[in-house]
């Protein structure tokens, strides 16, 4: 482990030579025996950090860890020499370290990243020992990529033709550079766009583990170049770096997986295209909630896998979806997503960009459905079906609030009736309605999207749907496309992140409602749309009021150049499209039609027109439509301001430079005024104002504020007798606020004052001196109270107070009955009236209902005069009858198994009771268990099962572990990956941690540092011993 150069010097040489040249003492053949004696797990190289305490801490050198001694080394042998670049130039793995453009201070250098983690500094001597062209490794501000060489250069040509090999690792670096370079990108991306207070998180040393396949001729099935853990056809950098450090993994027929805090890749390669989709992937699931989500947490009904296909990941596949790119540098004329994460500056370059890409997209769905609509209903009919939501019935491991009820999306077709009756663009988005050639469940057009897929949402398959869940979230695949719509019209943290995650909970469960689509609909419409529908409709409506202002473009199509001037250009191309489409689509037996829907005439004539528009606006930088005098608009909304105000007011639209009058107020408010409005930067505005330019030209929207002012009204007070006396002045209110009634002042002899009455005649309605509020909701009105006179009464002699009287019988129950003690008691009092029987009444209560017997319960209850009175019932409790229980019947048999096996004490091992049926056996049935595989001997299972009723039996069975000689085995991996459910998503497992070592022998095995003959060459000589540990040594330098 120390056989590596600092200088000139090469440390494993000083060490031989010179032990005390680090400022040890220690005797060399006493270092030798105690390395001898240190144990075979301590010269593992994954445990290398301890060796350094236990081996070489105040013996070789004084230093307190291998960093300290590492750092001073290179202080003492290489002065000058930073840490970061001797490192990267002593290791033989291809390092590329990407600093961040956007946080220059970030950790990008793989030293000084390994260095910051206490459990990475065990890397660091492993990658100081390394072969050339073993391993690679990326470094950047977020993640620590470890890939084999042999992934991507065939090594045996290392040998057949050394030219051509070095010409392929050459062009291999190119690629790990470049690849180095978008993952950056990636990270760069979001952290321009992440809010400041998560930009942090970011900054971490996630591990990125990338495919163990080797390239060789003649293998080309992954699982198939998936190297072995050990022997000869290990690859090279496994059997270096990836077996010791633990870091080894069985194939896994998945693209990656998720694994802890960082991930793994298996079928896709991180230096290539599929491997940078994969770890965008991955990445999402990592940090979507504490950095894309800005800490908001995902939204309550969505499972994990719907935010990185479809949203955050950069897709990877051929096809055409909506999907921003924010890995890959892509600088085509015949993309359909943007060429890099560089259009994406700031959070507006993302809205700007998906505004403009759905401006073309809204035209050509409605170009398409122009067309169409002016069909006869039989070729409506084989155009269009129809989408809708369908309640989730699958497993949710999200459901959050179980009053909400999640949807999934469903296709079917439509009958004649229902195409008959469409006629425009909005019946089509009010019947939620989408292109028959929409491919939904695989290739089939018709089906149910279940929750939680690996959806992408076609660019060019038209979709006029908008929906919306009242009581939950709707489906994944509108979900993911109202997301895009959401961020194209409001922005990414103002649209799509409160849609997508938990933002309004807190909200939403402080009402007393469900985060549904509803609720969040209504704080991102702001009053602006009733609904997802109206807002659809809307999206349209603008789009085509600007079809004679588009940009003209030319396409290549079907081979010519056709130059598209405007929209009736558009209309004719589409038409013939359209008519290619119905007479050449065909539906098959299987669900499917018989071409894909990207390879239809009308999504290619789309695609033509949409890369024509991308290219032109240079990323959407620019328009699609032409700049044209226009007077510019802004719309003026009125809010009530107050959550009990009543009334609606339609949004006001003006324009910049004309005064106009504002609206006369529509809304009310019981007990209040309505006094003006207030913007938000403190402007009053009076009722029906007359005003100009509320807002500066670039602005849109500006919401006025109703204020409200509390009305003032007077309490005038009458002493409702002809003999009464005193006076008493008005007492003044304000209606949202509590008052205390003034102190009665009237006196009327012989009488005794009651309270007040709000007529001459009425009855005690406020006591004197009550709390009093909101007693009008009319402005300067005045309430009358009167003086309510009652005549003081002649003495009367006491009267005699009687006890309390309890009614209460004995109860006869069966054990297993439950008892109330309070059911049927009651008691009465002559003076009080009837007493409300309570628990502290009963002042004995021994009744155990599981117990028969003969049991006294004791009442007490006393009057408001303390006079008491008690009664005791008898409760008797009978046993019951019941049937005889059978004993469960425990079925396991004895096992015979090989040292090294896996053992599974519940496998084959079931339970059966007459009466509970079969019992599903689980950990806690197994009451003792000493079995150990690892070593050879018999050992003793005991299970124990217990019926509903009580009933248990116990079984021991016996389990002979033998010895055997080969004890090399690799280890298990029991990942699953995601399983994806349409036909052209990638699989991706997202996993809780990483593979385990096979517990170690007292000896290394094979693939260790320490050879298993290290303790046996001890004993003969302290030559080789050194050797082992420290390495080949090479021939000195002088």
């Amino acid at each position: 482990m120390y056989n590596f150069n600092i200088g000139n010097t090469n440390i494993k040489d000083i060490i031989l030579d010179t032990p005390g040249y680090f400022g040890g003492t220690v005797d060399l053949l006493d270092w030798i025996i105690s390395i001898g004696g240190s144990g075979g797990d301590t010269l593992k190289i994954s445990n290398n950090k301890d060796a350094y305490i236990k081996l070489f801490r105040g013996k070789i050198t004084n230093s307190n860890s291998i960093i300290d001694f590492l750092e001073t080394s290179v202080n003492k042998l290489a002065p000058g020499t930073t840490m970061d670049g001797w490192f990267k130039n002593a290791s033989k793995a291809f390092i590329v370290e990407t600093p961040s453009k956007e946080n220059p201070n970030a950790t990008t250098t793989l030293y000084s990243k390994l260095k910051s983690d206490e459990k990475l500094q065990a890397h660091i001597l492993p990658l100081l020992n390394l072969s050339e062209n073993s391993i690679y490794v990326i470094a950047n501000s977020a993640t620590i990529t470890y890939g084999l060489v042999d992934t991507y250069v065939d090594r045996t040509l290392k040998q057949n033709n050394p030219v051509k090999y070095e010409n392929k690792v050459d062009q291999f670096k190119k690629e790990v550079e470049k690849a180095a370079s978008q993952q950056s990108e990636f990270i760069d991306f979001w952290y321009r766009i992440a809010k400041p207070g998560v930009r942090y998180k970011l900054n971490s040393n996630r591990l990125v583990v990338d495919s163990l396949r080797i390239l060789q001729n003649g293998q080309q099935n992954a699982s198939q170049q998936w190297s072995k853990k050990f022997g000869a056809d290990v690859s090279l950098g496994v059997k270096e770096f990836i077996t010791p450090m633990n870091m080894y993994a069985s194939y896994l027929n998945a693209n990656g997986q998720a694994e802890g805090t960082g991930m793994r890749l298996f079928m896709a390669k991180a230096v290539e295209e599929e491997g940078l989709s994969t770890y965008s992937h991955e990445l999402t699931h990592l940090i979507e909630e504490d950095v894309f989500l800005n800490n908001e947490k995902t939204r309550e009904g969505l499972g994990g896998e719907f935010y990185p296909r479809g949203l955050f990941e950069t897709y990877s596949g051929k096809e055409s979806v909506l999907n921003l790119n924010f890995i890959y540098d892509h600088n085509t004329t015949n993309r359909t997503h943007n060429a890099s994460p560089q259009r994406f500056q700031t959070e507006d370059d993302m809205q700007q960009y998906t505004q403009r890409l759905l401006d073309v997209i809204y035209t050509l769905d409605y170009a398409e459905a122009n067309v169409i609509l002016q069909k006869d209903k039989t070729d409506k009919q084989k155009w269009f079906h129809k989408l809708e939501q369908e309640d989730d019935t699958g497993r949710i491991t999200n459901q959050g609030n179980q009053n909400a009820i999640h949807k999934i999306d469903t296709i079917r077709k439509i009958s004649e009736d229902e195409a008959d009756a469409l006629k425009t663009i909005d019946d089509l988005v009010e019947q939620n309605i989408v292109a028959s050639r929409y491919e939904i469940e695989g290739l089939k057009t018709t089906g149910k999207a279940p929750s939680n897929g690996y959806y992408v949402i076609p660019l060019f398959t038209s979709n006029y749907a908008g929906v919306q869940n009242d009581n939950g979230v709707s489906g994944d695949i509108m979900m993911r496309r109202q997301a895009h719509e959401l961020l194209a019209e409001y922005g990414y943290y103002d649209g799509m992140v409160p849609y997508i995650s938990n933002q309004y909970l807190a909200e939403a469960t402080q009402d007393g409602k469900v985060l549904s689509d509803e609720y969040i609909l209504n704080k991102i419409f702001k009053g602006q749309y009733a609904s997802i529908t109206d807002f659809k409709k809307a999206m349209f409506e603008k789009r085509i009021e600007k079809l004679d202002e588009l940009k003209p473009v030319s396409i290549t199509w079907k081979g010519q150049s056709v130059q598209i001037d405007n929209f009736e250009k558009i209309n004719q191309l589409m038409s013939q499209a359209v008519e290619d489409d119905l007479k050449n689509v065909q539906e098959v037996p299987g669900g499917w039609n018989n071409m894909r829907a990207e390879a239809t005439q009308v999504e290619q004539l789309k695609k033509a027109i949409f890369i024509a528009y991308i290219n032109d606006t240079d990323d959407f930088k620019e328009s699609i439509y032409n700049e044209k005098a226009q007077v510019k608009k802004y719309t003026v909304s009125f809010d009530k301001n107050e959550t009990d105000a009543t009334g609606t007011m339609a949004a006001q639209e003006f324009e910049h430079g004309k005064e106009q009058v504002l609206s006369k107020n529509q809304f009310e408010r019981i007990g209040y005024d309505f006094i003006g409005w207030k913007d938000i930067n403190g402007n009053i505005y009076t009722d029906q104002q007359m005003v100009n330019n509320l807002l500066a030209e670039n602005d849109g929207q500006i919401t006025l504020f109703a204020q409200w002012k509390p009305i003032e009204y007077q309490v005038k007070f009458h002493k409702n007798h002809s003999n009464a006396v005193g006076t008493m002045e008005n007492q003044k209110m304000v209606y949202d606020q509590s008052y205390q009634l003034n102190k009665n002042e009237f006196t009327l002899d012989g009488y005794e004052f009651k309270g007040w009455a709000t007529s001459p005649n009425g009855q005690v309605v406020y006591k004197d001196e009550e709390i009093v509020t909101k007693l009008t909701d009319k402005s300067n009105h005045i309430i009358d109270l009167y003086s309510i006179w009652e005549k003081k009464p002649t003495p009367q002699p006491p009267a005699v107070n009687k006890a309390p009287v309890i009614v209460a019988t004995d109860k006869v129950l069966t054990v297993g009955d439950s008892f109330d003690p309070l059911k049927d008691v009651t008691a009465d009092d002559t003076e009080d009236g009837q007493i409300i029987i309570k628990s502290e009444h009963v002042i004995k209560n021994e009744v155990n209902t599981k117990v028969p017997g003969k049991y006294e319960v004791i009442y007490r209850v006393a009057d408001k005069e303390g006079l008491a009175t008690e009664k005791t019932i008898i409760v008797v409790v009978n046993p019951k009858i019941t049937g005889i229980n059978h004993v469960p019947v425990i079925n396991a048999i004895d096992k015979v198994l090989t040292v090294g096996d896996k053992f599974d004490p519940l496998d084959g091992v079931t339970a059966f009771d007459e009466e509970d049926k079969d019992i599903t056996l689980t950990q806690a049935n197994i009451i003792a268990n000493n079995v150990d595989t690892s070593v050879a001997g018999t050992y003793n299972v005991t299970y124990k099962v217990t019926d509903k009723d009580g009933a248990s039996t116990v079984k021991t069975i016996t389990v002979t572990v033998k010895a055997k000689d080969i004890v090399d085995k690799p280890d298990d991996d029991t990942s699953k990956p995601d399983v994806p459910n349409d036909g052209t998503s990638k699989p991706d497992v997202p996993s809780n941690g990483t593979s385990k070592p096979n517990k170690p022998n007292i000896n290394p095995q094979t693939g260790d540092v320490a050879s298993v003959g290290l303790l046996q060459s001890i004993i003969v000589g302290s030559t080789s011993i050194l050797a082992l540990l420290l390495g080949n040594r090479n021939k000195r330098k002088r």
